[in-house]
């Protein structure tokens, strides 16, 4: 039996409650399968979108146009430059260094009410 989740993937920003799809193919066979807190068979790291932002709703995509800085991204998003540690921690898999992003970059920017 193989088992293959398709949504979501690693790293992504999620919502409550979280979404899980994927697909499940055996032989002659009932495939049931729970999602638990402590399953480990499967495992994919997610980030929880309500733990960045109050509220959050979901993401906006921005794309790193040349002369960007996250702290200028963020204080068009948020109001103030100094929240740019909620892009740089929904984005772990594309920021490394908060000081260098790069051009064509899509950064996850979320978005709370």
């Amino acid at each position: 039996m193989t088992i293959r989740i398709d949504q979501p993937r690693e790293l992504d920003l999620v919502g409550n409650p979280v979404l899980v799809s994927g697909v499940g193919t055996g032989f002659e066979a009932t495939l049931s399968y729970r999602v638990h807190d402590g399953h480990d068979e499967v495992t994919v790291p997610v980030i929880l979108g309500s733990r960045l932002v109050a509220g959050y709703v979901g993401y906006r995509e921005h794309v790193v146009q040349r002369g960007d800085t996250l702290w200028a991204i963020a204080e068009a998003n948020y109001g103030k430059g100094s929240d740019f540690s909620l892009i740089v921690r929904a984005n772990p898999n594309q920021i490394t260094d908060p000081d260098r992003i790069f051009p064509g970059q899509v950064l996850k920017i979320p978005i709370g009410d």
